[in-house]
């Protein structure tokens, strides 16, 4: 169904698909601060922060483990040591609740299909 919704507005999934590398990347950076905040740690650099969660999402892609979680903490932890801070184990292990607690609140909204079948003429789809 997503195919047939997007069939003709390459631009725009373009578009969508750019900005949301660079939104799911950067709005990491506040969560990781505020996990530092929270347990009294200092704040590593943004440079470094920004590197580790990049990478870190990126090594979490490789199939290994569900959902990347161990990789994307290895990495992410691996990153932040080699940045200078010492005692980040939490950090990446707290991100990863986080980000799973986010995943599980918002998968919430699709268990009803997203398109009922009385609001499908709405959403452009055919019945079936």
């Amino acid at each position: 169904r997503a195919m047939e919704l997007y069939k003709n507005k390459w631009k725009k999934l373009l578009f969508l698909t750019i900005s949301s590398i660079f939104f799911v990347h950067l709005i990491q950076l506040p969560v990781i601060c505020c996990i530092c905040y929270g347990l009294n740690m200092q704040i590593p650099s943004y440079l470094t922060l920004t590197a580790a969660i990049i990478t870190g999402n990126i090594a979490g892609l490789i199939p290994l483990t569900p959902g990347g979680i161990g990789l994307r903490d290895f990495t992410i932890f691996i990153i932040l040591q080699s940045g200078g801070f010492s005692n980040t184990t939490l950090i990446p292990l707290l991100m990863s609740l986080v980000l799973i607690i986010a995943n599980m609140i918002a998968g919430l909204f699709f268990f009803d299909g997203g398109c009922r079948k009385k609001t499908a003429e709405k959403c452009g789809l055919k019945e079936v």
